[in-house]
């Protein structure tokens, strides 16, 4: 009963990703805006003919578009990691006991 619901969110995933990766999404909105500036009247080209170009400081679509999905942690500065290696204890590494014979025993060569 579920099944197509997993799969019509699967099939949507794929579709947004595959959209945003390959930049059809963008090419879309771009063919919106230049839709928008043809039925204002001006054919885009210049100062005289509309906006010339549209980009993330006019269009909020386009600010979304161009963000990062996920953003990189920084590494911390070696300063702090030095700090914390003398504010935090050694990681003690619990030793595996080996037991050692005292002696070995050896009957020496078999015999014939």
């Amino acid at each position: 009963m579920f099944i197509p619901v997993y799969r019509l969110a699967a099939i949507a995933l794929l579709v947004s990703v595959v959209g945003l990766a390959s930049g059809g999404l963008e090419y879309a909105h771009n063919l919106t805006h230049a839709a928008e500036d043809q039925a204002c009247g001006g054919g885009g080209d210049g100062p005289d003919g509309g906006h010339s170009h549209h980009d993330a400081t006019d269009c909020l679509l386009h600010a979304h578009l161009h963000a990062p999905l996920a953003s990189a942690a920084p590494a911390p500065p070696p300063l702090f990691q030095g700090l914390a290696d003398l504010a935090l204890p050694p990681r003690v590494v619990p030793r595996v006991s080996s037991r050692v014979p005292a002696r070995l025993d050896c009957r020496g060569p078999p015999s014939a």
